[in-house]
This record gives structure tokens, sequence and C-alpha cells, in this order.
């Protein structure tokens, strides 16, 4: 099964970062094995520009952009037209970058990897943590 990530597992992945929960662990190292898929959207890999050239993450964004360029198991959604009316669809208080990183799963119907607290909170798709 294909599944959404958000920014900080995906970095904790590349880091080894024990903050990664075990089920998402799980699931990166499926993903590694070729039995997953794991689809990255464009607005995650623009938070990952963002806080690597602030300097809050030990991964450049070169560094996570090769390795998924690489990765025969990530692929990258794009925000379009149909993430972006799924967003204005989203009524609660979610940041810009939450709508449209849960507007995404919502839209491919997928669930998304994240531990942020306000989207599991929302219910509008299926978290994993």
């Amino acid at each position: 099964m294909p599944y959404v990530t958000d920014a900080h597992p995906l970095i904790w992945h590349f880091t080894q970062d024990p903050r990664l929960s075990p089920k998402a662990l799980g699931i990166f190292r499926s993903s590694a094995a070729g039995r997953e898929i794991i689809i990255v959207p464009t607005i995650v890999l623009g938070e990952i520009l963002h806080v690597s050239e602030a300097g809050r993450t030990p991964v450049s964004f070169q560094d996570v952009l090769s390795r998924i360029e690489k990765g025969d198991n990530y692929e990258i959604a794009a925000l379009g037209l149909d993430v972006l009316k799924a967003a204005s669809e989203i009524q609660v208080g979610l940041e810009m970058h939450d709508r449209f990183i849960t507007a995404t799963a919502k839209v491919l119907g997928l669930p998304l990897i994240t531990k942020d607290k306000e989207i599991t909170a929302a219910g509008i798709v299926e978290v994993v943590w």
C-alpha cells in the first residue's frame, strides 16, 4: 500500500532519528525493500528546503532530493488544482502546509505518515504513526 509522508517522518527516516515511531520506521524500511511506495507531496519538499536552509535539520535539501530521485520507492505528488480544491474544503484550524499535505492524502485516498497532533485530531485522513 502506498503512503503519503509528512516532512518530519521523512527527515527522521533519512537521519535515523529515534523520534520516528516503530510503525512508521517499518513502513519506510518496507519501502526501501521495494514493498511499499512513499508519496512525497511537493509542499513537503518545500518545507524540507525551508528547514534545511534555516539550519534546523541535519540533512540537506539536496541530500533528501537525491535520495528520493535515486529511490524507486518514492513518488512526488504535485500540488495541483485537485489538491488545492480539497485543501479549500478543510475547515479545521490546520496551518497552510498541513492543509496541503492532508489534502494530498485525501485526494489520493491514502494514509498519511505523520506525528502532527492537529492533523490527527482533525480526522480527515487515516494517520499512521
